[in-house]
């Protein structure tokens, strides 16, 4: 996650030292194609989308493998009202092993929330 940048790079380790950019580097914004102050990134094993902490605009977004655009899941815009939350500030996020449940823990707050993905 490229915080100041406000997009997230791919890197290909031992390849090069150049990134490429996959999600977000249109400016800082709550469109879904930006993001603002992205602080961390899980990239599902099974189907490659990445889940976003977009602290900046206080959301989880979702966004395929190749996507211009993501979809928010949770926060501010969220697209289904039962995983809608109010989230705030710096989050960091980690999927379950088999990528059911989302883990967000918001570090203003000291709360974790588990998001069932299926």
């Amino acid at each position: 996650a490229d915080y100041y940048n406000h997009r997230i790079q791919r890197y290909h380790v031992g390849v090069s030292i150049v990134g490429t950019t996959v999600a977000g580097g249109n400016g800082a914004g709550p469109g879904n194609h930006q993001l603002s102050l992205p602080y961390s990134v899980c990239v599902s094993k099974t189907t490659s989308a990445m889940y976003i902490a977009d602290s900046g605009n206080n959301r989880i977004q979702w966004w395929s493998s190749g996507a211009t655009a993501g979809a928010t899941l949770a926060g501010a815009g969220a697209l289904t009202s039962n995983l809608s939350t109010s989230l705030s500030g710096t989050m960091d996020i980690r999927l379950s092993i088999n990528d059911t449940d989302l883990y967000v823990s918001e570090m203003f707050y000291n709360t974790i929330w588990r998001f069932r993905l299926i």
